[in-house]
């Protein structure tokens, strides 16, 4: 799935605002006229009747004001598209768009925690707009930790992955969706064999979650660990024991 995203840029405060404005000329409560266009790649992963719901990253359309999907075997007619649920803490999103063509298919999904370092991948998406792009590599490690404030143990792979897989499938070679392309560690921009997925084990939930809840819900402990200093452990008459510490318990649930 070819997921494209329009948004409208707020230029008030721009250097060069003067030069589009002359003086007294009055344009304010009027809509400009250029969007930025931004691009992306999905997997279908539900159906329900006519709502088809595509999984994509959530940088892919955060965001958007409006959202169009392309199908590859239906390029020449878009679909208008919409936001169900953005998880941003695992950088995925869920769109919906409604289509009564039964030859929309589901993509299967495979289990990531089943993929061992060196099996084969292929990523397929969208980029720099060449529709549909598949390339090749292998799983290159598993439990990678990634950029900050996300929760992933991502899957590396060397396939290629650039700009506009993002939200991509990573599939097995029985064609089950073991990932979604997420992100690249690049010095240039573009790709060098560094290629991150999220496991569509950690995605699975956050599916169903989308759907019946319009946000992913986590679980909450009720409590504040952490790991004890020397001078703590000693008071507490610790020794040698590990592990985690629990500082304080909390009565009230925290909004992340």
């Amino acid at each position: 799935v070819d997921i494209r995203k329009q948004t409208v840029p707020d230029t008030r405060g721009w250097p060069w605002e003067f030069f589009f404005n002359s003086p007294g000329d009055n344009r304010e409560g009027q809509e400009r006229e250029f969007r930025n266009e931004g691009l992306g790649s999905g997997v279908i992963v539900a159906r329900d009747g006519k709502k088809v719901y595509v999984l994509t990253n959530n940088h892919v359309v955060k965001g958007a004001d409006e959202i169009t999907i392309f199908l590859y075997e239906k390029n020449e007619t878009p679909f208008e598209a919409s936001l169900v649920g953005t998880d941003p803490r695992r950088d995925l999103a869920l769109v919906e768009f409604e289509s009564s063509d039964p030859d929309i298919r589901v993509a299967k999904l495979g289990d990531s925690d089943a993929l061992e370092v060196g099996d084969w991948v292929l990523a397929v998406g969208n980029p720099y707009g060449y529709i549909s792009t598949v390339t090749a590599g292998i799983v290159s490690a598993k439990g990678r930790r990634g950029m900050e404030e996300n929760i992933n143990d991502f899957i590396q792979t060397d396939a290629a992955i650039n700009q506009g897989n993002s939200g991509g499938a990573l599939v097995n070679l029985r064609g089950e969706v073991v990932g979604i392309n997420t992100w690249i560690a690049t010095p240039t921009g573009v790709n060098i064999g560094l290629g991150f997925a999220i496991p569509i084990n950690n995605a699975k939930k956050a599916i169903n979650d989308f759907i019946e809840h319009g946000e992913v819900e986590y679980g909450w402990l009720g409590v504040t660990i952490g790991d004890p200093s020397e001078s703590l452990a000693e008071e507490m008459g610790l020794g040698s024991r590990k592990g985690a510490f629990i500082y304080r318990k909390q009565y009230k649930k925290r909004i992340t």
